[in-house]
């Protein structure tokens, strides 16, 4: 009676060490096998996200001069604009700035809406921002400026699939930063900004 007892025990014991032993040998294997998917899958989302986005990065208000950006104006239109040069000028045929001086932006505008706009309209939501001191914005005088050759703004409506060039003209300060704005105080218009500096003017 007590060897059967005996061998039952031993029988157990074996079966136990058996099992332990599969057990551990598939903990190995799930450790040193294939990633799961899913954490290789949340690995690269991860690395997807932390990729910086260059077009993202111009809409938010990168853009320099030479650039094309998007703007959008609610219940009007969307727009490429490319702000193509700028340049200082003491002045206009003979017209003098009431600040320090004038400066002419060369300005490409492209509709890819599906509503037609005024241009005057259009470069109503344009202001030049001068970030010196004075600290002052500036609309686009163009088409009250004896002179200016080619104002943007005379260009009367530009239809949607169609493009226009022309020239801005703002009256501001003389100082070391500017920005170009589409949007300043409008809040109906995505806020688009072009900076650049003094000697970035031609």
């Amino acid at each position: 009676m007590k060897t059967k007892t005996l061998k039952v025990m031993l029988g157990m014991l074996l079966l136990i060490s058996m099992l332990a032993a599969c057990s551990e040998k598939g903990n190995s294997g799930e450790k040193s096998g294939k990633n799961d998917p899913s954490e290789t899958e949340q690995s690269e989302n991860k690395d997807d996200d932390s990729a910086p986005d260059p077009k993202a990065t111009k809409q938010q208000g990168k853009l320099t001069i030479g650039d094309t950006g998007k703007v959008k104006i609610a219940y009007q239109g969307t727009f490429k604009v490319t702000l193509e040069s700028v340049e200082k000028k003491d002045k206009i045929g003979i017209e003098k700035p009431n600040n320090d001086l004038f400066i002419v932006a060369k300005v490409k505008v492209e509709n890819i809406g599906k509503e037609t706009m005024d241009l005057a309209d259009l470069t109503g939501f344009v202001d030049l921002l001068d970030l010196g001191e004075n600290g002052g914005s500036a609309p686009d005088y163009a088409n009250q400026i004896e002179g200016v050759q080619d104002p943007l703004s005379n260009k009367g409506q530009i239809q949607p699939g169609n493009a226009a060039e022309g020239e801005l003209v703002f009256d501001t300060w003389n100082t070391d930063n500017y920005q170009f704005v589409f949007g300043h105080a409008n809040s109906s218009v995505t806020k688009t900004i072009w900076a650049f500096t003094r000697d970035e003017l031609q």
